[in-house]
């Protein structure tokens, strides 16, 4: 079975494009039919699939799960995004990419592996058509829903860039210390308008409930604050 991912993207996307719908729900109700079914393996596959924001803490999750389970390889989007740029010498466009990531799957999915794929598939079609090839490969899947420590990841980001900014460390000790420093609540309002938390918000309530609860996965592994853990090492594919 070869470019499985490719494929399936296409199919969802020229589907989506070819109708008229006005909402996730549509789109949901509208792609069941065409929805690959799990498939039932005696081999027992298991794949993973994050869900979370950019800087969210889903390779340190990663990391330290895959050090702690050597039987997991991780996919990462990231790694064929750069392996791809740095092959090609250039900026890469997103059919690109997503041919890519295609073929680096196919590899992963032929080994004896079970897999963990980390990337941010807040895209409605980069998620379902990813679920759809994992089961067409024998896997049984599962979400992993790293959102619920974003709040705690953006609060450390604020601190360390605060800390780069005023010369002297920042952090959950000292923080009273700082709070109406205006390098502080500059480098916090820089911070929140980049990662824009309230589309953040919005459109993860929107695309958890009505995309990745919705289309086939077995499981949903919600990873909250106690779960994190030290960025410790972890094999990458």
């Amino acid at each position: 079975m070869k470019n499985i991912y490719y494929n399936n993207f296409l199919k969802y996307a020229t589907f989506i494009k070819s109708k008229s719908f006005e909402s996730l729900a549509d789109v949901m109700e509208g792609v069941t039919d065409i929805v690959i079914p799990k498939v039932d393996s005696e081999e027992d596959k298991k794949a993973m699939v994050m869900f979370g924001f950019s800087g969210n803490g889903k390779t340190t999750w990663i990391n330290n799960f895959c050090l702690e389970n050597p039987e997991y390889v991780v996919l990462s989007m990231d790694s064929v995004v750069r392996e791809l740029s740095d092959r090609l010498g250039r900026q890469v466009d997103g059919m690109e990419i997503t041919k890519a990531f295609s073929e680096k799957l196919d590899e992963v999915c032929s080994s004896n592996k079970n897999v963990v794929v980390d990337g941010n598939f807040l895209n409605l079609l980069t998620r379902m058509a990813l679920v759809d090839s994992l089961h067409a490969y024998g896997f049984c899947v599962s979400l992993v829903d790293i959102t619920p420590i974003f709040e705690t990841t953006i609060k450390s980001r604020i601190m360390s860039e605060a800390s780069r900014v005023i010369g002297e460390e920042v952090n959950e000790e000292n923080i009273s210390k700082y709070r109406d420093d205006f390098r502080y609540k500059n480098m916090e309002r820089r911070v929140m308008e980049y990662h824009n938390m309230e589309r953040l918000r919005s459109s993860f309530k929107e695309q958890m409930i009505l995309g990745a609860t919705s289309f086939g996965v077995e499981d949903v592994i919600v990873v909250d604050n106690s779960s994190k853990s030290d960025n410790i090492g972890g094999k990458k594919m």
